[in-house]
């Protein structure tokens, strides 16, 4: 598969040990992760999530892709993203931001990113999104994308041993504006990995 994502401002590419000290600063902070089933991490937190994202790449077929955003100027890294397989096409998107990168429209373009990965790359049908219902921003950037609201998930999230309702939304590849799909060949094997 054809990574790093390269968007105007960013790169989207696997995570690396060294990366530890820009994880660990959004990871560890409260505010960043107070609508995330992780966090605030440990420092062995966060070195257990890099060493499962590192193995990622390895996986055949893989499945998920956990990807570090990179501000190709500074060559910063400013947050995290995730595609996480669902099976039959279907994958689960994800994103967190270092909190001096907000309100910059760094994760609508992380979105755009791996929506034209998602849909031109791994052949998806369908991307979902889950949205804490306070989440306004993260909903702002899932509807600007075409995100559409399908339901409210009750108590699906257990978050620091709280369960917590999600909001979901989704996209399908025929809905997704200016992404060149091409639907796999009748009787083709998906292009997608199996989870």
């Amino acid at each position: 598969m054809s990574l790093p994502i390269l968007t105007p401002r960013l790169e989207l590419r696997d995570f690396r040990l060294d990366d530890f000290p820009g994880v660990h600063a959004y990871a560890s902070d409260p505010l960043v992760t107070r609508y995330t089933s992780f966090g605030p991490n440990t420092e062995e937190e966060t070195l257990t999530f890099l060493g499962a994202a590192t193995a990622e790449p390895s996986q055949k077929p893989r499945a998920n892709y956990s990807l570090a955003v990179i501000e190709r100027a500074s060559a910063a890294l400013v947050g995290g993203c995730v595609l996480l397989g669902r099976g039959d096409r279907i994958f689960e998107i994800g994103y967190v931001l270092n909190r001096e990168w907000w309100g910059r429209g760094i994760a609508t373009e992380i979105v755009g990113g791996l929506l034209g990965f998602a849909f031109g790359e791994l052949s998806a049908h369908r991307i979902v999104g889950r949205v804490a219902p306070d989440n306004e921003p993260s909903t702002r950037v899932l509807t600007r994308h075409g995100f559409q609201r399908e339901g409210l998930l009750r108590q699906d999230t257990c978050v620091r041993g709280e369960w917590q309702d999600s909001l979901l939304y989704s996209l399908l590849a025929h809905e997704a504006p200016g992404m060149a799909i091409t639907p796999p060949a009748a009787g083709a094997a998906p292009a997608r990995p199996e989870p």
